[in-house]
Order: C-alpha cells, then sequence, then structure tokens
C-alpha cells in the first residue's frame, strides 16, 4: 500500500540501486533512473567510492578502500582460515540522496535474450530506511507506474512524458 511521505523535501533526489551487478539488473535499474528523470525528480548517481572487507587465508579482515588503502584491520573467527571472500559495500552516509530506490528485475531467458517482465521497486527513506513504497512495474508501462508512486507518495512530479491522463485521444 502506498501513502503519502510526511515531510517531504521541496526538490528530493534519488539514487537507484540495482539487485546485483548482473547486466540485467543493472539495464532495469537505468530504466527506472530514466522513468525518475521523466517524473521531473532529482536523480544522482550512486557513490563510486565502494568499501571492501576481505577475508583471506590468515583470517585476517581487512577494510580496503577503492585506492587499495588498508583502512581497518583486524582478526576474525579461525573458520574462516583457508578461504577467501571479498564484500563490496557503499556506507549510507556516503549516499547523496534523500530516497534510495532498490530495483530488482523479473528476468526470463529465451532464445539467447534476456527479457524482462513485472520487477520489483522498492523507495526508501534513507535516513530511518524506511520503506515507503513496494511495488512491480512492468517494463512497457514503467514511466507511468513510477510517476504514480511518486505522486502517492507525495513527491513533487512533472511529467516529461505523456501521462495515461493527459494522453490525446485522436
Amino acid at each position: 500500500m502506498r501513502h503519502s511521505i510526511r515531510n517531504v523535501p521541496e526538490s528530493p533526489s534519488f539514487v537507484v540501486f540495482p539487485f546485483n551487478n548482473y547486466k540485467e539488473q543493472i539495464d532495469f535499474a537505468r530504466m527506472v533512473e530514466s522513468a525518475l528523470i521523466a517524473s521531473g525528480v532529482k536523480v544522482v548517481n550512486r557513490p563510486m567510492s565502494i568499501k571492501e572487507i576481505e577475508v583471506s587465508k590468515d583470517a585476517e579482515k581487512r577494510a580496503i578502500d577503492k585506492k587499495g588503502a588498508v583502512v581497518e584491520e583486524g582478526y576474525i573467527d579461525s573458520r574462516w582460515a583457508g578461504e577467501k571472500r571479498v564484500e563490496r559495500y557503499i556506507e549510507i552516509e556516503d549516499i547523496k540522496a534523500d530516497y534510495i530506490v532498490y530495483t530488482s528485475g523479473s528476468v526470463d531467458y529465451r532464445q539467447g535474450r534476456a527479457i524482462l517482465y513485472e520487477s520489483n521497486v522498492r523507495i526508501v527513506k534513507k535516513g530511518s530506511q524506511e520503506v515507503l513504497s513496494s511495488f512491480m512495474v512492468h517494463y512497457r508501462r514503467i514511466n507511468q507506474e513510477i510517476y504514480d508512486a511518486l505522486r502517492a507518495l507525495g513527491v513533487p512530479v512533472t511529467p516529461n512524458f505523456l501521462t495515461e491522463d493527459t494522453k490525446s485521444t485522436d
């Protein structure tokens, strides 16, 4: 269920995060970005500084910034000995937007092509991490559905596309 947001900034900003870094998920996130822009809201790019935590054979934990500098060291449970795992993440403080839009595209592979179907979009208030809206969109109606969701939340929108209620009936 969608509800109106209290205390919406005059010109709120949004950032879009794909479910993962597979091409199809990034493509769907870009479609959502385009739909947000077509709705007349400010969209900012994802932070470029990705932090990494590496767990290696000697069970050492290191936090490494993008340039490879170690920013935190320590030791963790020895159960990780002999293993190597790298986790990449973006800290919420690095996000320069009022709202975070998480996307998860439903992809079907047919005849060697990825086809997007109804996919999930979640709008989250950055400060509180409150999920304000979670809904399915179809890629053919994405502009209208994103616009409708923003409007239902009380976000000031100015569509740069023809909405269903303004389309010509000629």
